[in-house]
């Protein structure tokens, strides 16, 4: 859906919407389930806290919200919001490496020097891809042109051609 005049909306953009849909949804399914389990027979919450702490799980799902709203829009503020959600990516993998796990990504341990070489392997193309979509996103001529406001025309200076 290509507004005339606008350009097209760049791919680096299109993948962060299809990523921010595919994430808001894996996390509200997480929080429905945690609700409902909380709910269940032989839990005991009070009532404040149990809502200050949904309140609290549903920020990461309005940042979603809001981001991909942005995008949508063409907004300023959606390209912005958007670089952080790349760097959200690496940032995670990067926290949980230091926090002494690995990254929960894995469904088995390397267990000899080839498959951690495949695991560094791995994870260095998977970096390199995330800094080249950080540029793409938010720093190419064609995200720029995407994210740039039309100038309105009554704004615009009518230049005399004789």
């Amino acid at each position: 859906m290509t507004t005339v005049g606008l350009p097209k909306r760049p791919m680096s953009i299109i993948i962060l919407q299809i990523a921010i849909v595919l994430f808001g949804a894996v996390y509200l399914g997480g929080l429905t389930y945690g609700i409902y389990k909380a709910m269940g027979p032989g839990y005991h919450v009070e009532a404040s806290r149990f809502a200050v702490g949904i309140l609290m799980r549903m920020v990461p799902l309005a940042f979603l919200g809001l981001t991909f709203w942005g995008l949508l829009k063409r907004r300023a503020y959606g390209r912005w919001l958007g670089l952080a959600c790349i760097l959200a990516f690496p940032a995670s993998t990067i926290y949980w490496r230091i926090r002494g796990g690995s990254g929960g990504m894995f469904l088995f341990e390397p267990v000899n020097d080839e498959q951690k070489l495949g695991e560094a392997f791995g994870e260095t193309i998977a970096f390199a891809l995330i800094i080249w979509w950080f540029f793409a996103f938010g720093f190419s001529r064609k995200a720029k042109a995407f994210f740039a406001r039309p100038i309105p025309p009554h704004r615009t200076i009518a230049s005399d051609t004789r």
